[in-house]
């Protein structure tokens, strides 16, 4: 076992997570504050910079995970924590709606009308 410690590694190396970036989303989402991030698309292998409105957050498969609204892409994504490179707070505030509901959201995942 020990061997294969040196021979098996991921292509995709980024920065450790850190909780600053759990704390921020948390006050962002508590305060409505809009949040920049640098962001390391998995899929496309691309990093880009977006303006998030943060609206939820969950733990699932071994990371933290944001929902929010992407001003980018003009709807509500998600975002996993340990795949941000860089965050920040903005000056900007936000309204949303409707009040936010995680369980609504995952409803809608599941049973989308």
């Amino acid at each position: 076992m020990a061997k294969l410690e040196n021979r098996v590694a991921s292509s995709h190396t980024r920065e450790v997570f850190t909780s600053d970036s759990l704390s921020m989303i948390q006050k962002a989402i508590t305060n409505n504050i809009v949040v920049q991030i640098k962001y390391h698309s998995f899929y496309k292998n691309e990093i880009t910079l977006r303006a998030i409105e943060p609206l939820g957050i969950y733990f699932t498969e071994k990371a933290w995970v944001v929902v929010a609204f992407c001003k980018l892409r003009d709807e509500i994504r998600e975002f996993r924590l340990d795949r941000v490179l860089e965050i920040r707070f903005t000056s900007q505030t936000f309204d949303y709606e409707d009040e936010f509901n995680l369980s609504n959201y995952f409803s809608k995942l599941i049973n989308p009308s």
